[in-house]
């Protein structure tokens, strides 16, 4: 039992790893604050020196949830994780948000619960100011993200002006390469006037008068050398 519960153990670290890295990376990639390979770095680096300088509070925490003999802790976390790995695979499939942490709080317990009944489980609250056990553990969780938001709410919203590109003589820069498959001009036409839209009978009309002009013949004017007739131009 000890290779599967280190086995599921594994198991567990890379769905931590697969479910947690997005977390901290998509919200830097979301606000555009920094490009997808920063992000990255970023979670990396802060995911590693939390495990190297985080201590084992965490990790006694959770090695606290249950008590029971030593020829069961092994079976009792096992079956934590796994489960652990169950719930956090279920609900990224169905796309529903999900926490590896909760699921590893909710898995130990309920292990624990079936192993050795009610009382195997540390059930805790707080000792002091210290979350302990079960309940002290998920009110921790609950508590920690609205903490969080203080720092945050403080933080006066930063909006970025925009501005277009200029030319050198400070015109708009419109240096490009602009096609014609529109049925909008680039220049307004001075026969609309201040005419803002078109009613809808008009712009049929108007699509109408594009179909007629593809399909009929091309009238050659004089001196005309003659080109493509409307079927081979983009008119939108």
């Amino acid at each position: 039992m000890d290779v599967v519960a280190i086995g599921a153990a594994l198991g567990l670290a890379f769905v931590l790893g697969i479910s947690s890295a997005p977390n901290a990376a998509s919200a830097l990639v979301a606000s555009r604050a920094a490009p997808w390979r920063v992000a990255l770095g970023y979670s990396f680096l802060l995911h590693a020196l939390g495990a190297l300088l985080g201590g084992t509070a965490v990790a006694l925490t959770i090695a606290h949830l249950v008590t029971a003999p030593d020829d069961e802790i092994a079976t009792i976390y096992a079956a934590g994780c796994i489960a652990t790995i169950a719930f956090v695979g279920a609900a990224s499939r169905l796309g529903l948000p999900t926490s590896a942490t909760h699921g590893l709080v909710g898995g130990v317990a309920g292990a624990g619960l079936a192993e050795g009944g009610v009382d195997a489980v540390n059930w805790g609250g707080f000792d002091g100011f210290r979350p302990v056990g079960v309940l002290g553990t998920l009110a921790a969780l609950v508590v920690a993200p609205v903490i969080g938001q203080g720092p945050a709410a403080g933080t006066p919203a930063k909006t970025k002006t925009w501005a277009p590109h200029r030319t050198p003589d400070g015109h708009p820069d419109f240096q490009g390469v602009w096609t014609h498959g529109t049925l909008t001009p680039f220049e307004r036409p001075p026969a609309l006037g201040t005419k803002a839209f078109y009613t809808e009978e008009e712009a049929l009309e108007t699509a109408r008068q594009a179909v007629a002009r593809r399909a009929g013949p091309r009238t050659a004017s004089p001196g005309d050398v003659g080109g493509d007739n409307e079927a081979f131009v983009d008119t939108g």
